[in-house]
């Protein structure tokens, strides 16, 4: 599993991981479907990783081409990833406490 670590909100991969022992793919498409932030599959398949716009249906068609079963995961806790200064406002409107300076007291 590749999952990359701009991912605000992920608590658990456990939607990716169930097919662990199976020839499957699984992809997590970004909010905007995308780009891929989560990508699981078996260690021995010959897929080449892409990044950047487009990448998800890069990966799908390469998965498929590479003989792999394919299941898309639309989970927001794993899809958001942080790519753009709107990305970084909705984290900010979110969870406040994330992107706010603290005081540290001695």
């Amino acid at each position: 599993m590749v999952a990359h670590a701009d991912l605000p909100f992920a608590t658990t991969f456990d939607p990716v991981t169930r097919d662990a022992d199976r020839p499957i793919a699984v992809l997590v498409p970004d909010q905007r479907s995308d780009g891929t932030p989560v990508l699981s599959l078996p260690a021995r398949a010959p897929l080449a990783f892409s990044y950047g716009p487009g990448s998800f249906r890069r990966h799908l068609d390469a998965a498929r081409a590479a003989g792999l079963a394919v299941r898309v995961v639309r989970d927001p806790s794993l899809s958001f990833d942080l790519d753009t200064v709107d990305d970084l406002r909705e984290v900010s409107a979110r969870i406040p406490e994330l992107l706010t300076p603290t005081t540290v007291r001695s």
